[in-house]
């Protein structure tokens, strides 16, 4: 009976303390916190917190308190008048502190319909770098034995073990770079623990209607600073990327440290999430990045392999200036470009239809009027420097072109392109020199200085799609200069000079005919011998003026053909005017003697006409009457006057050169 009584009497008291909380709960105005909250956070932060919406509580089966519209205000000057607005926030709260200590502690938070925007300004400085509010003073000391209204924990913020956001847009805007915005959809993200410990991170986000998930694991310091170490994989569509390491003070962004690691297979299922065309190719890559996120980021031990494709080396990125400056000394053994981007090395197919498709069959030109793009030259500054042993390029029909031993520093500073220097082998020529694009100016200036030593003069031709029947090295030096807005206006601008000098080689037969002196092939036994002819040496030298390249000496040997010549091209209109002077040696009883035969090639780049001076078609059976004026030249020597061709000159015809039926007499009977 006793018994009963008491524990009665234990029933009473809990059910009295429960009404009693219950009642102390219901009574409790937790619109008085909004108030001490937002000056608490704008102390910290510097920026105004509002309350817009209606603040409510639930009491079963926590106490919850949920607010709407909860908006943190942008920084001075920022492109909207708020960084942050969450549609919903909801917090369940810890019981005892609350209601005894007046202190806020949020087991768990949840913010639902966010939109958070994260800009810098033209000046580069983020939103998100926040800090006392100006004229602030310092929080007065609390009387011993009072409790405050709101006691919070590290930033003088509320205690949170478990934060979830939801739904949350998150914006980035440059007024640097255009002010342009971009946003991803944060479709959601937990962060579990106590703040100080070890907490575990899950999520996912969506860009480009792709799905991006990530887990893993920080340390989060436990003040208003200190250090964040990670470990996390993130996982995108075919590929992951893992990520092991920290930094040393999250809030000044100083001190980082991350060892990267990432596969891709195959690296193209990530072309919707990066809006660019990729190659189905396994990609593997691992850095190691170091150093201030408001100052120089640098990348060591860096490997990338994109199928048989392969660099290494080191790179930084400093974002301290008022562009970012990439710097990188990189190396590779085998660079293979066609592998990469296979559609760079396919032949477009010609336009169809209306008045573009009629442009390009009329144009025929080799310079495009199409104008330079070089916005991209002022995104950022460079300077790198790279080594590849085999570089493999698309090349004409299709076909691929490997070059060796490439060296090559790219400098970029505002807009101002170099290439100082570069050095390739192509076919085993060796090809140096300097290239400048200045895009600071307008119209843009260009220079290119090159040399190429003992290059392979017949496979470089063919490599740019010109069959020419040699095979010979020859020395090749252009210093051209010039200004303008397409490649057809810089043609047009051009100043410089040119150069071309030929070794021994071998000339085949059909060079004949493309010099104009076929007819003569069936009539003189030495042109039936010219199946192959031994080429002596060959020079060419212009000067190059407001887009005008004058012959300054034209001149070539080839043991019983030896050719001078004068004449323009004006890489403006690209048409040719060039006035060439064959010459065939001829030796009959220990005399000397020459035909030459005045050659003019006239027409365009593209589509060049050689023509014979006076020439006409041949009548029935006379293989000379189609050559037109023909000339003997006494002087001719059989022996190769390589050495003095700078002095040759085409020879006019003499007023008492023999005529037609001396040349006769050299014929066989």
């Amino acid at each position: 009976m006793r018994l009963r009584l008491v524990l009665l009497g234990v029933a009473g008291v809990v059910l009295l303390l429960v009404a009693g909380l219950g009642v102390a709960l219901a009574t409790l105005d937790f619109g008085r916190f909004a108030g001490p909250v937002a000056a608490q956070v704008e102390r910290v932060t510097g920026r105004a917190l509002a309350f817009e919406g209606e603040v409510s509580l639930r009491l079963l089966p926590r106490p919850s308190l949920s607010l709407r519209d909860v908006v943190l205000a942008n920084a001075p000057g920022g492109s909207r008048p708020q960084m942050l607005r969450i549609g919903r926030l909801e917090a369940e709260l810890e019981l005892w502190p609350l209601v005894v200590q007046r202190r806020l502690h949020i087991v768990k938070l949840v913010a639902r319909d966010a939109d958070l925007l994260l800009e810098r300004d033209a000046e580069g400085r983020g939103n998100w770098e926040m800090g006392a509010a100006a004229g602030a003073a310092a929080p007065a000391p609390e009387p011993a034995g009072k409790a405050p209204v709101v006691r919070s924990g590290a930033g003088g913020l509320p205690l949170v073990d478990t934060m979830e956001l939801v739904n949350v847009a998150v914006g980035w805007r440059d007024a640097r770079a255009g002010g342009e915005a971009r946003s991803v959809l944060l479709r959601e993200l937990r962060l579990s623990s106590r703040t100080g410990e070890r907490i575990s991170v899950a999520g996912s986000l969506v860009h480009r209607e792709q799905v991006v998930g990530f887990t893993g694991e920080v340390d989060l310091p436990g003040g208003g600073g200190g250090a964040v170490v990670a470990n996390a994989s993130v996982t995108l569509p075919g590929a992951v990327v893992k990520l092991a390491g920290g930094i040393a003070d999250a809030r000044s962004g100083k001190g980082l440290d991350l060892s990267i690691t990432g596969e891709a297979e195959p690296v193209s299922a990530l072309e919707e999430l990066l809006g660019v065309d990729l190659p189905s190719l396994r990609l593997e890559l691992a850095a190691r990045v170091q150093g201030d996120l408001d100052g120089e980021v640098r990348a060591a031990e860096l490997k990338l392999k994109l199928g048989g494709s392969e660099l290494s080396g080191t790179g930084a990125v400093d974002l301290s200036g008022a562009r970012p400056k990439v710097t990188a000394e990189l190396e590779s053994a085998r660079l293979d470009l066609v592998e990469a981007w296979p559609e760079a090395g396919a032949e477009k197919a010609p336009a169809e239809g209306g008045k573009a498709a009629e442009a390009v069959v009329a144009e025929k030109r080799v310079f495009s009027a199409e104008a330079f793009e070089l916005g991209g030259l002022g995104v950022l500054d460079a300077d790198v420097g790279l080594r590849v042993a085999r570089l493999v390029l698309p090349g004409p029909a299709g076909k691929p072109v490997e070059v060796e031993q490439v060296v090559l520093r790219l400098v970029l500073a505002d807009r101002d392109l170099a290439l100082r220097p570069f050095g390739f082998v192509l076919t085993g020529s060796h090809v140096a020199g300097d290239a400048r694009v200045n895009g600071r100016v307008a119209p843009p200036a260009m220079v290119l200085d090159v040399a190429a030593q003992q290059a392979d003069l017949g496979r470089l031709l063919a490599l740019s799609g010109v069959a020419l029947p040699v095979t010979a090295k020859a020395d090749l030096v252009l210093a051209l200069r010039g200004a303008g807005a397409s490649p057809r206006a810089l043609a047009a601008a051009l100043d410089g000079s040119a150069s071309l000098v030929v070794g021994q080689g071998v000339l085949k037969g059909d060079f004949v005919e493309g010099l104009g002196l076929g007819a003569l092939r069936q009539a003189v036994p030495q042109l039936q011998r010219l199946a192959e002819s031994k080429l002596n040496c060959a020079i060419a030298r212009f000067d190059v003026a407001k887009g005008v390249a004058t012959a300054r000496l034209i001149a070539a040997d080839a043991g019983d053909l030896s050719l001078v010549g004068t004449g323009t091209v004006n890489l403006g209109t690209e048409a040719l005017a060039l006035d060439l002077a064959p010459r065939l040696k001829l030796a009959v009883g220990g005399i000397s003697a020459g035909v030459t035969v005045p050659v003019q090639v006239r027409g365009s780049l593209l589509e060049p006409s050689v023509a014979v001076v006076g020439g006409r078609v041949a009548p029935r059976g006379n293989p000379l009457a189609g050559l037109g004026r023909i000339v003997l030249d006494p002087g001719a020597s059989a022996a190769n006057p390589c050495g003095g061709l700078g002095e040759v000159r085409p020879a006019a015809p003499a007023p008492h050169a023999p005529g037609l039926g001396d040349v006769l007499r050299l014929l066989p009977r």
